[in-house]
Order: structure tokens, then C-alpha cells, then sequence
């Protein structure tokens, strides 16, 4: 049953997180003080990698392994 809402909400995270990253960009390239392109750029790709870096750890995992004690 929980599966469906985590594959929805999964997708939608992915969704929200790209379209800031979008937004990021055009609002440090047009806002942003001199080199903006380039802040812009590094601006989307650090909140792009910080998803993945989310995607990539499973953080609950890691969380119930500390609490057992088998992680110091």
C-alpha cells in the first residue's frame, strides 16, 4: 500500500527540486552581481547535487544502524 505514495512523492520531490534549480539559475543570472551566468550555473548544479547526494544516501538506514549500535 505505501508503495504508490513513495514512488508519487519521489517523483514529485524530483520535480520540485529541478524546477528550483531552474529558477535559481535564471534568478542568479539576471539578479546576480558580475560573472551572474556562472553563479547561476553553479547555483543549479549545487542544489541538482544535493538531490542526489539525498537520493544516494539512504539516511534511514543509516539512522537504525546507529541506533542498534552497529555504527559508532
Amino acid at each position: 500500500m505505501q508503495r504508490m505514495p513513495d514512488v508519487a512523492a519521489g517523483r514529485f520531490v524530483v520535480a520540485v527540486v529541478i524546477m528550483i534549480a531552474i529558477t535559481r539559475f535564471f534568478a542568479r543570472g539576471l539578479l546576480g552581481p558580475g560573472p551572474s551566468p556562472v553563479f547561476g550555473a553553479i547555483s543549479a548544479v549545487a542544489g541538482l547535487v544535493s538531490l542526489r547526494l539525498r537520493q544516494a544516501l539512504p539516511w534511514q538506514r543509516v539512522f537504525k544502524r546507529v541506533k542498534k549500535g552497529q555504527l559508532s
